[in-house]
């Protein structure tokens, strides 16, 4: 008997899967980028594959914590922006603990909970 599996997104050969952005629910200058599974930390895309549009601000950083991936920008957003996040994979790219990378993003939309 084989065993059912039930969550295909989480399979270890799949691409991680952009689920949702958001701002305002950690910091209003973070951008978090939700996956369904978690980025590997060895694996560090440069600020500069990330691009937040609808601000003038700019990324500073990129980190990860949980299935999350976290867009520090260089000052506060405020609650007019209508934001959109794209991603591009650059020399080193985003990847999964599995070593799958992730897809580029285009405009995706950002909630704006500021």
């Amino acid at each position: 008997m084989f065993p059912i599996i039930t969550n295909f997104q989480t399979l270890t050969g799949r691409a991680p899967v952009f689920v949702s952005a958001e701002v305002g629910n950690i910091a209003d200058d973070t951008v978090v980028l939700t996956y369904n599974k978690s980025p590997d930390p060895t694996s560090k895309p440069a600020t500069g594959d990330f691009a937040v549009a609808g601000t003038a601000q700019t990324i500073t950083a990129v980190d990860f914590i949980n299935n999350t991936v976290r867009l520090t920008m260089s000052a506060n957003l405020l609650n007019t922006d209508v934001l959109t996040v794209s991603y591009t994979a650059g020399v080193d790219p985003l990847m999964d603990t599995s070593k799958n990378e992730s897809l580029d993003l285009t405009t995706e939309s950002v909630t704006n909970n500021i």
